[in-house]
């Protein structure tokens, strides 16, 4: 699509994102609420993508939300965007599969911040909220629209229920009433991927926060090894080299 054409879809999703208002009694702020985070909505801040001049976006990296005000200051404090644990983690997972780094679009389900000091880990009240949560998928499905993805990486079990309306009856994540309800087996969540109605490949991919995270789920040709997360490991990155085949990303 070009260069500028993305930058300025990116300005019609930042200017999306600003009408995105929780309501009263969720603990949690929009950007447009906290001073000098307007240009990091998308990780990790700029245009969204890495430094890049191909102006393509191939991948959506879709994690939950973007943790707590207090660490996501530190954060743009330090300008050392690749040293947050999400990304330093999945980097190479995404490189051994075969993906560029700088064709992935890397953003949030709940593109929010948990208030102030909010432990980072574990379920929000702002996934539950009906109203809000529709806000948020609304904002995504402009996304999809406007960079034209041809794979979307869940990471994670919120980020996997919150896609469901968008992958249809095939995506077990769907199956759940609410975010909090899903856990990280594999009839929960799925070991393969599932493309969509309108062409979109959907992933449901491991949490990157922690490298260990792949060991909470299971995958049918890893028979419990003596070392579970080499083999864990080796079954996520086969997992999203597959869907990339698949999705017909080179």
């Amino acid at each position: 699509m070009g260069v500028e054409a993305l930058r300025e879809k990116i300005g019609v999703l930042r200017a999306h994102l600003r009408t995105i208002t929780p309501p009263d009694g969720i603990r949690c702020k929009s950007f447009s609420d906290r001073r000098g985070c307007e240009h990091f909505a998308f990780f990790p801040g700029g245009d969204g993508v890495w430094d890049s001049d191909r102006g393509v976006v191939t991948t959506i990296v879709l994690a939950s939300d973007w943790g707590n005000e207090a660490s996501f200051g530190r954060l743009i404090a330090r300008r050392k965007y690749t040293d947050e644990a999400t990304i330093r983690n999945g980097k190479p997972l995404l490189q051994e599969a075969g993906y560029s780094i700088e064709d992935c679009f890397f953003t949030n389900a709940w593109p929010l911040l948990r208030s102030d000091d909010m432990p980072e880990s574990g379920h929000h009240a702002m996934r539950d909220a009906t109203q809000l949560t529709d806000q948020c998928r609304d904002f995504f499905a402009e996304t999809v629209r406007l960079l034209e993805p041809k794979l979307v990486l869940t990471l994670g079990k919120s980020s996997a229920w919150f896609v469901a309306r968008f992958v249809g009856l095939n995506w077990p994540a769907g199956a759940f009433s609410s975010a909090n309800d899903v856990t990280f087996r594999l009839n929960d969540l799925g070991s393969d991927f599932v493309r969509s109605i309108n062409g979109v490949i959907y992933v449901p991919g491991t949490h990157w926060s922690r490298l260990n995270n792949m060991t909470t789920r299971w995958f049918p040709n890893v028979k419990s090894p003596a070392d579970y997360y080499k083999a864990a490991r080796e079954a996520e990155v086969a997992l999203y080299r597959r869907a990339r085949e698949a999705a017909g990303i080179v």
